[in-house]
């Protein structure tokens, strides 16, 4: 059960259009509406970068210095060597003086305000349920009572119970909708697959009804 209610909120003014709400007939129809507008003050929108200044910063900056050689021996193929020295670098790192700018956050104030507007509210659920259901018509909804401005939204759950094993473990299969409900009966023969741990993983019905694919199952339409 759900009830257009008058509520308040809050917005910014300039995404606020101004519009009289329209009551749903038979419940649809309605039209939310903005109205009542009252409470103007300003308030923080976002922020937004302002540059404030430079600022001097140190950064270490890697360089190459000499630190020797190494010596190693070329072969002049007639029964020579020659000597060869290639010189070797360490890194160093000196600091150097860098300049950056430092941006601050500004507050950005836009006109708020509060509003009257309406929405569907829910009151209460009104549950119908039952067990051990002989025919699909036995499924039926529960009374309510709308008011004016009321609307009912319906939603359904239908499952049918199967016991198998030597010890009567139960097990609970979804089903769509009436039309599939209608094709279980009380007390008829199932074949139930499980895997090696236990898990059902299929029920069929042996009549040549449905198979239901417990692991590739999609929840039912509510």
């Amino acid at each position: 059960m759900q009830r257009f209610t008058k509520v308040s909120k809050s917005q910014w003014r300039e995404e606020l259009t101004v519009l009289d709400p329209v009551m749903p007939i038979n419940g649809v129809g309605e039209r939310a509406g903005a109205f009542n507008l009252r409470n103007s003050r300003q308030e923080i929108h976002h922020y937004q970068k302002v540059f404030s200044h430079n600022e001097t910063y140190y950064e270490s900056v890697p360089y190459q210095v000499p630190d020797g050689h190494t010596t190693s021996y070329v072969n002049e193929g007639n029964g020579s060597f020659r000597e060869v020295q290639t010189p070797k670098f360490r890194t160093e790192y000196r600091q150097e003086e860098r300049t950056r700018a430092v941006y601050r956050d500004d507050p950005v104030y836009r006109e708020k305000v509060d509003y009257d507007t309406h929405q569907w509210v829910s009151i209460h659920p009104d549950v119908s349920s039952g067990k051990n259901l002989k025919s699909a018509s036995e499924a039926t909804w529960p009374s309510y009572s709308l008011q004016t401005h009321d609307r009912v939204l319906k939603s359904t759950e239908y499952r049918a119970e199967v016991v198998y094993g030597p010890k009567g473990k139960k097990h609970q299969v979804p089903v769509a909708d009436l039309n599939s409900l209608a094709t279980w009966s009380l007390n008829e023969p199932v074949t139930v697959t499980q895997s090696n741990f236990g898990t059902v993983k299929k029920v069929s019905q042996n009549d040549g009804g449905q198979t239901v694919d417990i692991e590739n199952l999609e929840t039912p339409n509510r």
